[in-house]
């Protein structure tokens, strides 16, 4: 990562702390306050940048990176179809430009109860994007980094959509993500 992500990473931080610091974190009932805390993350800062440190192009490596990362400190369900058109307007004629491509998914800190909160935003993207559509089909790899202990139970659920997946998948440890990330965007 460069150091505009570092800045906005910094950025995201310094909100969220201001944010906990005025609401004190709940041990239950997270699920509202996270989604107060990214809402009020996604109406200060400039949602095209955050857009844009969640996914993004290494055109000459033919790989689309998406980073869970930042997408979790601001998405929320009013954000999701602009979110996605974004997603669109970036990938869809450049994937139509090239044979294959591949993806790669920083997961890290990946739990289940996020899975569950981001469910209906899974749901859209495997609608938009089912198996047998033009970009499903130039997909040759999908790389996942800091791969979950859950990761069985994801499978579980979006194995209907992701079966012709399945000999695509990469798996990178939380021990080896760290270093394949470096090595991915190395010149």
């Amino acid at each position: 990562m460069h150091s505009s992500s570092n800045q906005i990473m910094e950025d995201i931080a310094k909100l969220q702390e201001e944010y906990y610091q005025k609401n004190q974190k709940n041990v239950f009932f997270k699920k509202s306050q996270k989604h107060d805390c990214a809402t009020m993350i996604a109406s200060t800062m400039d949602k095209h940048t955050l857009f844009s440190k969640t996914l993004n192009l290494i055109p000459e490596k033919h790989i689309i990176y998406y980073d869970y990362t930042v997408f979790k400190t601001y998405m929320t369900p009013d954000l999701y179809d602009e979110f996605l058109q974004y997603e669109f307007n970036l990938t869809h004629e450049w994937v139509e430009s090239i044979d294959t491509y591949e993806l790669h998914l920083n997961i890290q800190g990946l739990s289940i109860s996020a899975f569950e909160r981001y469910r209906g935003f899974i749901e859209k993207v495997l609608n938009r994007y089912p198996p047998i559509s033009p970009t499903a089909v130039k997909m040759n790899r999908l790389h996942v980094y800091y791969t979950p202990s859950i990761i069985e139970q994801i499978l579980n659920f979006l194995s209907p959509f992701i079966q012709h997946l399945r000999d695509k998948l990469i798996f990178y440890s939380k021990a080896e993500s760290p270093a394949k990330l470096i090595e991915l965007f190395s010149v």
